[in-house]
């Protein structure tokens, strides 16, 4: 936990990475990092149990949820989010889901319309479901940040590893 801490600016408070640990060890999720020799350059978790959003986990109860992709800047455009994300969706199919999902910010950000057009071509699909995301970060200066943002809600359908 504390190397992701201290590796990923502008990164989340250490009791998101200590709750999302938690639920790695319980098997209800699952962080997913890429190396670069000893130097963190990415990550992504699983959230096994679906989306926090009602609206999400009334249309898809059960959907594994990916939350946080992230490449360090210096990183990027090497094929780490690609690997992160061929890890996730394989996994879910391991465990026998059949689609998977994620949320995307608002698209009249460029990083978010650049994100959602990677999601489109990996077969994700725009839910129209959209719903507020609230969240914390924690600054350069060490200052926490109340985030809250209008989110939509993609999904990917996958056929099981045993089909």
């Amino acid at each position: 936990m504390a190397v992701l801490n201290e590796s990923l600016p502008g990164g989340r408070p250490p009791e998101v990475h200590r709750e999302r640990y938690r639920k790695q060890v319980e098997g209800r999720g699952v962080y997913a990092t890429a190396w670069q020799g000893e130097r963190l350059a990415g990550i992504l978790f699983v959230d096994w149990e679906g989306s926090a959003a009602e609206p999400v986990r009334a249309s898809f109860p059960g959907c594994p949820h990916l939350i946080d992709l992230f490449v360090l800047p210096e990183y990027r455009k090497q094929g780490i989010a690609t690997q992160l994300l061929d890890y996730a969706e394989a996994e879910a199919r391991q465990r026998g889901h059949e689609r998977i999902g994620l949320d995307v910010g608002d698209l009249a950000a460029p990083n978010y319309r650049i994100a959602h057009g990677i999601y489109i071509g990996r077969g994700y699909v725009d839910t129209g479901i959209e719903h507020m995301d609230a969240y914390t970060v924690v600054d350069e200066s060490g200052s926490v940040l109340a985030i809250q943002e209008r989110v939509r809600f993609m999904v990917k359908e996958m056929k099981p590893a045993n089909a």
